[in-house]
């Protein structure tokens, strides 16, 4: 698969570039570069493809030749020329759209030098912002990240216009809002000399039925650190009977499984299983109307108190763990913590 390839690269590139600082790019990374259809994960993934070449375009200059001439391969190669790596089955059809099974939004990039207008603005047009948890979850991370490293640029005085801002941003990007069970959590944001909350309930849909998207709860509990279990092999079980699917005798439960997809940086992404023998001896069987694309994941933190908040994996950028280890020193992960998706329906 073309674009999972691609975002297994960048994730890698991601971590040598700007985390360890490397102005090299290993020949492994070259080739299989100079070999996939670019120009096909352009069309299938724009976010993904320009993930990509923001990070080949800020190369050195001995580098920005190739980087260029990739770019204007991508632009102007057709589908059609890589058609001797593509199955019969795919090349029947120009509309067939390979299926990408990694959950795209884990670990993007986020600038806390930003102030907060120039977040939201950012926020109000990125492609990679694809709804409004991810928008609510950028403020949050931007803000608590900056407290914990005392930054004084990046508190929030006014909550008040922060939630007319965003529910603005919302309309105009015709986002829907949350289902009604993100009411109960906290958004707590530092306003540089106490802790305000956001509230959530005032984007969530005040009727169920009126909400696209589904809460899909873990059935496995994490008390492990998150930076632990986002570094080794895991493997997370969700129960989940897709409307779609209106009959089913198969054995077990209706469901996925989210495995994490080893990896050379330090925290490993997620990948929706699809294939039968993934599912052998397992308590769930796999329904293909079920989509990674539609899925956005993120872990409900439960305190040793028992109280409820949601630990934002969108915006860890870079894959380093510093991030995650920050906001884990802050908040010990009680019993009853579980990984969650937000499914939206088309």
């Amino acid at each position: 698969d073309v674009n999972c390839v691609v975002q297994t690269l960048t994730n890698q590139l991601t971590e040598l570039l700007k985390v360890q600082g490397s102005n090299k790019i290993p020949v492994s990374c070259e080739y299989l570069l100079d070999n996939l259809n670019l120009h096909f994960c352009r069309k299938s993934d724009t976010v993904m493809f320009d993930q990509l070449f923001g990070l080949l375009l800020g190369l050195p200059d001995e580098n920005i030749r190739w980087a260029c001439e990739l770019f204007r391969k991508s632009i102007k190669e057709r589908e059609g020329g890589m058609a001797q790596h593509i199955p019969e089955a795919e090349q029947s059809t120009s509309t067939t759209v390979s299926r990408c099974n990694t959950i795209q939004n884990l670990y993007h990039d986020l600038d806390m030098n930003m102030t907060l207008d120039k977040l939201l603005d950012w926020l109000a047009v990125s492609e990679t912002v694809t709804n409004l948890l991810m928008a609510i979850e950028a403020v949050w991370i931007w803000n608590s990240y900056s407290f914990y490293n005392k930054k004084g640029n990046s508190f929030i005085t006014n909550i008040s216009l922060l939630s007319v801002k965003l529910t603005n941003m919302a309309e105009k990007r015709n986002w829907s809002l949350l289902p009604s069970y993100f009411s109960q959590y906290p958004v707590s944001l530092y306003s540089g000399s106490n802790w305000r909350n956001l509230t959530l309930s005032q984007f969530c849909s005040s009727l169920e039925d009126n909400s696209p998207y589904h809460v899909i709860g873990c059935v496995n509990t994490c008390t492990k650190p998150l930076s632990t279990i986002l570094s080794e092999e895991s493997k997370l079980i969700f129960h989940f009977e897709h409307p779609s699917v209106t009959a089913c005798n198969l054995p077990g439960e209706c469901g996925f499984i989210l495995k994490t997809v080893p990896s050379e940086v330090t925290l490993w992404t997620l990948r929706l299983c699809t294939e039968n023998e993934e599912y052998n001896n397992e308590q769930v069987h796999f329904h293909d109307e079920i989509r990674a694309e539609n899925m956005h994941i993120f872990f409900h933190q439960v305190s040793i108190h028992n109280m409820n908040f949601i630990f934002p994996l969108t915006w860890l950028g870079g894959l380093s763990a510093d991030r995650i280890q920050i906001w884990e020193k802050k908040r010990s992960i009680g019993p009853n913590s579980r990984f969650r998706v937000l499914y939206k329906f088309n």
